[in-house]
């Protein structure tokens, strides 16, 4: 048996009368970097949250340093020695670098705080991981990247020997990617051993010692990553073999559905380009690059100039509900705060845009409003135990699928996609790349934002490029390469 820092032994976890985890057991050997790995919905998340402290099994124990040990809360965990990066970090943003990391452990001269001290502690764990930051900045003002540098200087403050990092790449630049990279080798040389969470199977090639594979709550097996290739890492996360992850289906053009021409915002420099029925058009180009801000003008949530002409007819978009009613629809990037409502379930959510058209002399006609999800459910694949679940209980990929759903409902005649497998495992992706063929078979012309540029050249027709707020270049298909997409974009 190896030098376990952390062994978890036959852990369930149940949710009423669903299965999140069943009699898991694997231990972690320390001072390495071990890669968590798949689908959403295999109990990812519910280990990751038992071994935080934020809740607990409902069997099973949880062995640290070869004691058994009761994870209550997370401030335990932390006790432990157990710290966690989440991707999405809870942060007060009103509050300085150095209030965050040490809230509710603030340094005291005797009643008062001593915000010499909080500083002094603070840049010293900066200096530590070596990154330009200050202890003063307020967290508001930081980039996304910066913000998880400062959950990882506050894991740092609790003297951690097992950090987990869940999908701590999905909103960083290259550049920024590498800087992470840096800081989790120099955690593993100080001896500290990573649980590292990712849908990027070219991270845990480039990073990860062994990979831990979960499937349907159930552990597949443990195995060192330099022994395996990303075939056999597929099928242990998915049970089958994907012959094709990117299922790219060359539709049928058809006329012109879209043209924008020199559109200007705040963040958006004179952007003109045009997209035809069953076309998939993919816009590249590095995180800030200005390729959100130009979907967001264009579905009116920024202001902005410019002329959109969807068929040939001019449009005037203020606002998004007139972009929706020419036929424009958009999956956004923050598919939590910004395309769903997690409180609501999976069925309102996917009919909360086009209720009207089930309403019957004012009141909703309950019967033909079920039809429709139905039929969205089935088509789509959307698992879940019925059409009454609340959306905010399904798997990452599956409320991507109701976002899907809910435009499809709308029937648009162009649909934006922004970064639209982000978060979502092999698996689902390719379910979700076999939707977008569907619809550009139907003629819908299809944008897509992606920064995972295999991704990007595999289901795209044409891609533009852009940089700093403009259109830097545009690639046909014969002319994609990453060389050629990086060249241009930076």
């Amino acid at each position: 048996m190896g030098d376990y820092i952390i062994e978890v032994k036959n852990i369930s976890k149940n949710y009423g009368g669903v299965k999140a985890l069943t009699n898991v057991s694997f231990g972690m050997e320390r001072g390495r970097i071990h890669a968590l790995l798949g689908e959403n919905g295999a109990g990812k998340s519910t280990l990751i949250r038992s071994l935080s402290g934020v809740e607990q099994p409902s069997s099973g124990e949880i062995i640290i340093n070869g004691k058994k040990t009761i994870l209550t809360t997370p401030t335990v965990a932390h006790e432990c020695g157990i710290s966690t990066v989440y991707q999405e970090p809870m942060q007060m943003k009103d509050m300085s670098v150095a209030e965050n990391i040490y809230i509710s452990r603030y340094p005291k001269k005797g009643l008062l705080l001593d915000k010499e001290e909080l500083y002094r502690k603070t840049q010293a764990l900066i200096d530590e991981i070596g990154v330009n930051l200050n202890p003063s900045n307020h967290i508001s003002g930081l980039s996304v990247a910066m913000r998880q540098m400062v959950e990882i200087i506050k894991a740092l403050s609790f003297h951690t020997d097992f950090i987990i990092f869940d999908e701590p790449t999905s909103s960083l630049s290259i550049d920024e990617v590498k800087v992470l990279y840096r800081i989790i080798h120099m955690l593993k040389d100080k001896g500290i051993t990573i649980l590292y969470v990712s849908h990027r199977m070219e991270e845990i090639f480039d990073l990860c010692d062994d990979a831990i594979v979960l499937r349907d709550g159930t552990f597949v097996g443990k195995c060192e990553v330099a022994d395996v290739g990303s075939d056999d890492l597929i099928h242990m996360m998915v049970g089958r073999d994907l012959t094709n992850l990117f299922p790219k289906v060359k539709a049928e053009y058809g006329d012109e559905v879209l043209r924008v021409d020199h559109l200007n915002s705040k963040e958006v420099h004179d952007v003109s380009f045009s997209i035809r029925k069953g076309e998939v058009l993919g816009f590249g180009g590095l995180v800030g690059a200005g390729r959100t801000e130009v979907m967001r003008a264009l579905f009116g949530i920024d202001a902005h100039t410019g002329d959109v002409y969807v068929e040939n007819e001019k449009r005037e978009i203020k606002k998004s509900a007139d972009a929706v009613a020419c036929g424009i629809s958009m999956v956004p990037e923050d598919r939590k705060d910004q395309g769903m409502i997690k409180v609501m379930s999976v069925g309102k959510n996917i009919t909360l845009v086009t209720l009207r058209e089930y309403l019957r002399m004012g009141f909703l006609n309950e019967a033909l409003e079920k039809k429709k999800i139905d039929q969205l459910v089935d088509r789509l694949r959307i698992k879940t135990p019925s059409a009454l679940q609340l959306v905010g209980n399904l798997s990452g990929g599956n409320q991507q699928k109701v976002i899907f759903a809910k435009w499809l409902a709308k029937k648009p005649r162009v649909l934006i996609l922004d970064e639209p497998t982000k978060g979502v495992d092999v698996g689902a992706k390719t379910e979700i790349y076999e939707i977008i063929n569907e619809m550009a078979a139907e003629g819908i012309g299809i944008i897509m934002i992606s920064s995972d540029m295999p991704e990007l050249i595999a289901m795209s027709d044409r891609i533009l490029i852009m940089k700093g707020g403009k259109v830097s270049g545009e690639l046909n298909k014969e002319e994609f390469n990453e060389e050629a997409i990086l060249k241009l974009a930076i």
